[in-house]
């Protein structure tokens, strides 16, 4: 699609295009429109898998409760300075957790801070936090199966993986992680060393 997608969600679209407008607001970041449209197309046509896929992105993509677009600007800076400034990054996501207490996104946030500094606990810590907010949240999922994986709980992780899945079905990163993980597991079974 073109350029920007309108400020304000149409009245007159069919339940597919819904959804398809719902994927465009996504892609701009544009997330209280991306609600309101994917809302409508899983109303219009629930039980279809128009309705499945829109409520699968709500659900993995969207944060599960209204968030001013300030703070998710915000968090959206932040983001790129886990690998660059992670000191500043998480200053940032303690500030917005703080600030805005059901925003599960800060959370996952401050867990990828947590996990590149070394420190697993406080890394799942986090990111139980983001999902108790969120269960469906697939960032968050996915996180924690690497945060598992490498605490070495194989069949934890095995189980958010599967979650991460069913959120996003279609995502190679995702697909990546499940073969190492295979790998790990296939290893820890035949008890047979990388050395």
């Amino acid at each position: 699609m073109f350029g920007k997608p309108p400020e304000v969600v149409p009245d007159d679209l069919t339940a597919k295009q819904y959804h398809e407008l719902g994927i465009w607001y996504l892609d701009e970041n544009m997330l209280e429109q991306a609600r309101v449209s994917l809302r409508k197309a899983m109303s219009m046509a629930p039980d279809t898998e128009t309705a499945i896929q829109a409520k699968r992105l709500l659900d993995a993509r969207v944060p599960r409760h209204e968030i001013p677009q300030e703070a998710l600007d915000e968090l959206r800076r932040a983001e790129p300075q886990v690998a660059i400034k992670p000191e500043d990054a998480k200053r940032t996501a303690e500030k917005l957790i703080k600030k805005y207490p059901d925003f599960e996104w800060p959370h996952r946030l401050l867990a990828d801070c947590h996990m590149r500094a070394g420190n697993i606990d406080r890394c799942i810590q986090s990111l139980q936090s983001a999902l108790s907010i969120n269960p469906d949240c697939a960032p968050a999922l996915l996180l924690m199966a690497r945060a598992l994986t490498i605490d070495m709980e194989y069949d934890e992780a095995t189980r958010y993986l599967q979650r991460a899945q069913a959120a996003m079905p279609d995502n190679d990163e995702l697909r990546a992680l499940q073969r190492g993980l295979d790998f790990l597991i296939y290893l820890d079974q035949e008890d047979v060393s990388l050395s």
